[in-house]
């Protein structure tokens, strides 16, 4: 039972027992309840702005967090643009592509650094997201928004981002994760099926 709970119940049953109490004992269980009362609003007030500063803290957190990861998608990009593709870094001897979709919300353009796979001919990108529980934003775009510009080395062309399907997928995601292990290690901390995307250029 609850604190105000209790002193309602001992207020209550004296009265209905026709044994009421006596003048002090009614005045100090009538003072805690307001005091018990004002700490309720206290407690809910501190509660309310607890939840409303944690919300603002947590929206705080995730723009910095975006802010950064457009930070270093722009270092990338600029250092991609100026070396005729070639980057360092995480992506030292890997091969890089810049990926232009349109934001499925938003409607804007979006550019975001990838490693690839050329193989049989054909071309591939991986929503790996480093191993996260979610499918990368870009991926979501695509979906929504399959008309594609892409930058690799020196050349831009536009292309169709065409998701394999999953019998592809077991068969090509493998041979990224021999050349990088990286991949197999994003594989192993997700319960997801990674996509794989092929990057059909345009006639």
């Amino acid at each position: 039972m609850t604190p105000l709970r209790d002193l309602q119940c001992r207020l209550a049953q004296g009265y209905h027992l026709g044994m009421p109490l006596d003048a002090l004992e009614t005045e100090d269980l009538l003072r805690a309840l307001a005091s018990y009362g004002a700490l309720r609003r206290s407690v809910y007030a501190l509660t309310d702005r607890y939840e409303k500063e944690k919300i603002v803290s947590d929206d705080d957190a995730t723009n910095e967090a975006t802010k950064a990861v457009n930070d270093w998608n722009a270092t990338v990009i600029e250092e991609f643009r100026s070396n005729e593709g070639v980057v360092g870094g995480q992506f030292e001897g890997a091969p890089v592509l810049l990926l232009h979709t349109m934001g499925a919300k938003s409607g804007k353009q979006r550019i975001n650094p990838m490693m690839y796979l050329d193989y049989e001919g054909k071309r591939y990108i991986f929503a790996s997201y480093a191993g996260a529980p979610t499918h990368p934003d870009w991926y979501h775009n695509l979906i929504a928004y399959p008309d594609v510009t892409v930058e690799a080395g020196t050349k831009t062309y536009e292309a169709t981002a065409t998701p394999v399907s999953l019998e592809e997928r077991d068969r090509i995601y493998p041979v990224q994760a021999e050349r990088f292990s990286s991949f197999a290690e994003y594989e192993l901390k997700t319960t997801r099926k990674i996509p794989v995307v092929e990057l059909v250029p345009k006639s």
